[in-house]
């Protein structure tokens, strides 16, 4: 009996070490990765696998020309984003996808999915499909050792999604209108904060940036006339100027360029004297 006990605990002991064996996280051939990216007002959560070269030939040998590819190794690879965006023209609804890939030698057919939770491409239905376009191939002669996705060029409300491994190189333009987001915002703070004149201010600069020179005068004349401050008193001469009124324009950077020597605010004392010399050629 005491026998029989003492190889049932053995048992036991081993069957549980087993299970907590089974149980840790070990580390995968391919690291996995995940990229957070703001362009424009649109979040971007990009999660995948990074498998290496290790000396193999990648592009019509590891992942064969005119197969669906996962994009990457392990489960598939997902972006999210929560507004709607573009993507190499194609429009794009605010959501999670998966992004699926079939390679030829000179150009991908690239694709976002719906079923974004699945292991590789064994989930991939083509009807699941939203958005489906073709990149071009760019060959490189410096190697990528690790399959790289990454935002590049991020400008605004544009960015490149780039896809890079071994010597190849694809890019999707990428367009994240920020513009009814940004009115919207516009809209809601001036209903909260009445003649608040920091707020006018960045509007009017907004509005300038996206040379809407009529709404910049108007909120800037808002915004001073609410508080002189050097910094708005600048943004009134820079949107007298962008409505083509030098005069004004001469005679307001002088008022913020004087308010700036007050201050002591060097980058604003050299900011009015070079749109003063600017504009003093223009009047």
């Amino acid at each position: 009996m005491k026998k029989q006990l003492t190889l049932l605990s053995i048992l036991l002991f081993s069957f549980s070490g087993l299970s907590n064996l089974s149980a840790q996280e070990l580390p995968q051939p391919s690291s996995a990765a995940e990229i957070h990216q703001r362009v424009g007002l649109t979040d971007f959560t990009l999660i995948y696998s990074r498998p290496n070269v290790k000396g193999r030939a990648i592009f019509g040998d590891l992942v064969p020309f005119s197969d669906v590819w996962r994009a990457g190794a392990n489960a598939a690879t997902s972006i999210e984003f929560n507004s709607d965006i573009e993507l190499n023209g194609n429009k794009v609804s605010a959501g999670k996808y998966a992004i699926y890939i079939t390679p030829e030698k000179d150009s991908w057919t690239i694709v976002l999915n719906t079923n974004w939770d699945t292991w590789g491409a064994n989930g991939y239905d083509e009807a699941n499909n939203v958005a489906s376009f073709t990149a071009s191939v760019n060959t490189t002669d410096n190697m990528t050792e690790t399959f790289t996705i990454g935002f590049n060029s991020v400008l605004a409300d544009n960015a490149v999604l780039s896809f890079t491994w071994a010597n190849v190189n694809v890019n999707v333009d990428l367009v994240a209108s920020s513009t009814e987001q940004a009115m919207a915002n516009i809209n809601e703070k001036l209903e909260e904060l009445d003649g608040a004149f920091g707020t006018y201010n960045s509007i009017a600069k907004f509005y300038l940036e996206n040379e809407d020179k009529e709404n910049a005068l108007k909120y800037s004349l808002m915004s001073v006339e609410s508080k002189e401050k050097f910094w708005n008193v600048k943004t009134l001469s820079e949107a007298y100027a962008a409505n083509g009124d030098f005069k004004n324009a001469i005679k307001t950077a002088e008022k913020s360029l004087e308010m700036s020597e007050a201050a002591e605010y060097k980058p604003y004392i050299k900011m009015n004297k070079e749109n003063l010399a600017k504009w003093k050629e223009m009047k």
